[in-house]
């Protein structure tokens, strides 16, 4: 895997999509970046906020093994990194 430079980087977050819940229960809201779709709500089950990522239709050139490089930063605080 060879991440993708600055410029490539910048023209993929410009392509960005948010998807939102349409009125229907089991659908939920995401963002979609280079195919990467990230699904941040509310479970009402769990009481927390639940953080999913999708990466069906990533752009192959993000994968390796079958992942994604991760950071998870929450509130300034880098919490999760893996590559």
């Amino acid at each position: 895997m060879t991440f993708p430079d600055k410029a490539r980087c910048d023209d993929l977050n410009t392509r960005a999509v948010f998807h939102p819940q349409i009125c229907v229960p089991d659908e939920k809201p995401y963002i979609e970046v280079a195919g990467i779709q990230v699904y941040a709500y509310l479970d009402p089950d769990d009481q927390t906020v639940r953080v999913s990522i999708h990466l069906d239709d990533a752009n192959t050139d993000l994968l390796s093994g079958g992942n994604v490089p991760l950071e998870i930063d929450v509130g300034g605080t880098i919490v999760y990194a893996a590559s």
